[in-house]
């Protein structure tokens, strides 16, 4: 059990990466105050880091395990 994530990141990956995040991202914007700023703990394929920063916030990405699938999306 403790290697599920690990085992599982590159198809969870492939199968998130390009989802319609569109209506979860309208929702947390509309909760952020004027700070420009995010942190993204834990940032799976970075498709919600890659969001905002293209929105023009700053993003700082910090990943929080180390793997073989995750080196490989590099």
């Amino acid at each position: 059990m403790s290697n599920y994530y690990n085992e599982n990141l590159k198809e969870f990956i492939e199968d998130t990466f390009s989802c319609d995040m569109s209506l979860e991202y309208h929702f947390f914007e509309q909760y952020l105050t004027c700070a420009r700023t995010i942190l993204d703990l834990g940032f799976g394929s970075g498709r919600d880091s890659l969001y905002f920063k293209n929105n023009g916030y700053e993003v700082y990405s910090c990943l929080l395990y180390t793997s073989d699938a995750a080196d490989e999306r590099s």
